[in-house]
């Protein structure tokens, strides 16, 4: 009995080796492991170059308005009052992000604008000593960019692999050998 094993699409080797680049330049040039450029690159590979552009930019665009305003809540120091006067702070701030991103049309951006204020608000304070890492706020959003950028440049460029069919380009329709994604 023979099994049948589904092929391996363009996009599932785009994805591969734009994992790939961001490890190496994390490597390279990150003295961290680059965890949030990783997965971004894995979520703004999209089946257009026009469909990752658009997915990016609308993570790029969350990212800023979630950790900015996390950001700017740290800076005032409301990581360090009384829960019931944080609570409704962050309370606040997320209807701000929410708003915020139906005010600029941007509805794709609001799940992760709010999850980016509760990273950048509670991923950045050490529990044992109430201390604010603040650079990892600033590297949440560039190794953002970073993948989203990547994930692009891959999903445009890297068009071709030696058994796709004849005439199977990167253009703004699917990419070809979609089978097995």
């Amino acid at each position: 009995m023979r099994i049948k094993l589904p092929s391996v699409g363009m996009r599932v080797i785009k994805t591969i080796l734009a994992i790939f680049v961001v490890l190496v330049l994390g490597e390279l040039f990150w003295p961290y492991p680059p965890l949030f450029a990783a997965v971004v690159v894995v979520l703004s590979m999209q089946d257009t170059v026009s469909n990752s552009i658009t997915f990016g930019l609308a993570r790029i665009l969350s990212i800023l308005i979630g950790g900015s305003v996390g950001f700017g809540l740290l800076l005032l120091g409301v990581h360090n009052l009384s829960p019931y006067l944080n609570i409704p702070i962050l309370c606040a701030a997320a209807f701000f992000c929410l708003y915020f991103t139906l005010v600029i049309k941007q509805p794709r951006s609001t799940a992760y604008a709010l999850a980016m204020l509760f990273i950048a608000f509670f991923g950045s304070v050490e529990v044992e000593t109430g201390l604010v890492n603040y650079m990892s706020v600033v590297r949440r959003i560039a190794e953002t960019v970073a993948g989203v950028i990547i994930a692009v440049l891959i999903n445009k460029f890297v068009c071709r692999y030696p058994f796709a069919p004849k005439g199977c380009e990167c253009e703004e329709q699917e990419v070809c050998g979609e089978a097995g994604e």
